[in-house]
């Protein structure tokens, strides 16, 4: 009841709220939607749509189908125009967004001027909410996925390599770069390959966690060692992985609570450690625990953050491969 309630308020308020946004952002692309050929494809049509509104997230996307200049074959793909807490002025982009209500908003860029935990500086490839079932759904905490800038470059050189493109994404001649790389990302098979010629490229990666209820050390511990030991290529490294988990175990070998809008890093390093940091926003103190050294652990666990056959979250799944193939 509460859910249907909820959602007709939020599509009212969204009709309203978002109409001159989506008036001008369609004005713009429709504009150029005749005429601009993007790698060898065309642009048909865009359907504006809002997404998320029973997650408390309103997002305003463009579903654009587009046919390739040498086939009839037509495809479709959604992209992120911007969030509905976006409070600056028409053409002013937010440094910004909002990922749940009940938490902090999580910046697009994070250096050590955001959080001082944190060396580099690091840009959003993805977010989303990370939800559970146990007899019911319920939202477990937020993620950001961000990539260090210097290492941006890595994605196109790794995903335009011929032997990515003539062994892993089997790239098809008739469509571009982009859409091959956006169809292995999204086949269950190939995007673990993908992915792991990614991080084998030693690309530097950090996620923001951030609780939406508070919740227990232990807990976030046990979700992140589950994540690991769950991964679908784990046959043939059980005894690695088991090491790898023991010790990032016995790093965090703590019990405290964790209060809602609380963050937890968790960053990959171009050796393959994983480096964790933790930042209690009431108390404004930042915890520094260490690092894994098992490679492989890092390796597993940004592999299933970043996608896969069974992502943790769709949402932030979907939105890192679209940033990814923008890099291509």
């Amino acid at each position: 009841m509460f859910s249907n309630i909820f959602n007709n308020i939020s599509a009212r308020t969204l009709r309203s709220s978002l109409r001159g946004t989506t008036r001008v952002l369609s004005k713009r692309l429709l504009s150029n939607a005749s005429t601009k050929t993007v790698n060898q494809t065309k642009f048909q049509n865009f359907k504006w749509a809002t997404v998320g509104l029973a997650t408390g997230l309103t997002i305003l996307t463009a579903t654009s189908t587009y046919q390739n200049a040498n086939s009839s074959e037509l495809h479709t793909s959604t992209h992120l125009i911007r969030n509905d807490s976006d409070a600056q002025k028409e053409g002013e982009l937010s440094n910004s967004v909002t990922v749940y209500k009940d938490v902090s908003p999580f910046p697009l860029v994070i250096d050590n001027s955001v959080y001082e935990c944190i060396k580099g500086t690091y840009d959003m490839l993805g977010y989303g909410i990370r939800t559970v079932y146990f007899y019911v759904k319920f939202k477990v905490y937020c993620m950001g996925i961000y990539i260090l800038e210097d290492d941006k470059a890595k994605v196109g050189e790794v995903l335009n390599s011929s032997y990515m493109s003539k062994a892993i994404i089997g790239a098809k001649e008739t469509l571009s770069q982009k859409q091959n790389v956006f169809d292995a990302l999204n086949d269950p098979a190939k995007s673990m390959l993908v992915l792991e010629n990614l991080l084998d490229s030693n690309i530097r990666l950090l996620a923001k966690i951030t609780p939406v209820r508070n919740t227990s050390f232990a807990h976030l511990r046990d979700g992140i060692s589950n994540t690991i030991l769950n991964h679908p290529n784990i046959a043939g490294h059980e005894e690695e992985v088991q090491a790898g988990v023991q010790e990032f175990k016995e790093l965090i070998a703590v019990n405290h609570q964790v209060l809602r809008d609380d963050d937890l890093f968790v960053q990959l390093n171009s050796d393959g450690s994983l480096t964790f940091s933790q930042y209690s926003r009431k108390k404004n103190k930042y915890t520094y625990y260490g690092s894994v050294k098992n490679p492989i652990v890092g390796k597993f666990l940004f592999s299933q953050y970043l996608g896969g056959p069974k992502p943790l979250c769709q949402q932030t799944k979907d939105n890192v491969t679209e940033k990814l193939v923008s890099l291509v």
